[in-house]
């Protein structure tokens, strides 16, 4: 695990970035795909028992103030978009080109990874959320996809059968689905809780990269 501080003119300010790298990343001269995860390297590792993939990058934007950041903000939007994305490429042994990145989260970092995907089918390829907070500001997103053509990117959304945020993550489905765009959605046990969460996350990150990316 890696930790950089990075300049944005978004927030005006630094930011901190956490990066997991696969295992053999220091002894080949491999690229890989990418995976840029919302919500923080802390509750992904400590609450998530997260610890990487072995065949693809996490990049980990730390949130400063993630309610604020997560709701749609402008600022994070550019951020990821304008600045984060071509950071990484520079940086690090990445695939260049958006059917080698994911944008994942889960509650508000799945509306925004969502949203990302949506607005920016260009640089992200596929986009999922784990209980996601799609409610917010009245199913924002729900009424954008109504309104939009279908995007090239592959969407992905899962919430436990007890979560209190199941009725938005059906109504965004039924709005992809009726829309014509490439969404899987599944409904797992659990509630909304990193106990759900860690338990649905290994089949997404073979839906973003494959059985081998796990």
């Amino acid at each position: 695990m890696r930790h950089y501080r990075i300049r944005s003119a978004a927030f005006g300010g630094l930011r901190t970035i956490t990066v997991i790298l696969p295992e053999e990343y220091s002894r080949t001269r491999t690229r890989y795909p990418v995976l840029y995860l919302h919500d923080g390297s802390a509750d992904w590792t400590k609450r998530g028992k997260y610890s990487g993939g072995a065949s693809f990058i996490t990049v980990l934007p730390e949130p400063q103030d993630r309610t604020a950041e997560y709701k749609l903000s402008r600022a994070h939007l550019e951020f990821v978009t304008r600045e984060l994305v071509p950071w990484a490429d520079r940086t690090l042994r990445t695939l260049a080109r958006a059917d080698a990145r994911a944008v994942h989260g889960v509650s508000l970092g799945g509306l925004t990874a969502v949203w990302l995907g949506l607005k920016h089918p260009r640089i992200f390829g596929a986009a999922g959320g784990q209980g996601g907070a799609y409610w917010y500001w009245k199913q924002r997103i729900v009424r954008a996809v109504e309104k939009s053509r279908p995007v090239a990117t592959r969407f992905f959304l899962t919430c436990g059968a007890l979560d209190g945020n199941l009725p938005d993550n059906r109504d965004l489905f039924a709005a992809m689905r009726d829309g014509g765009f490439d969404c899987t959605y599944r409904e797992v046990p659990g509630r909304h809780s990193w106990a759900c969460w860690r338990r649905s996350l290994p089949p997404m990150l073979e839906d973003y990269f494959g059985p081998s990316q796990r």
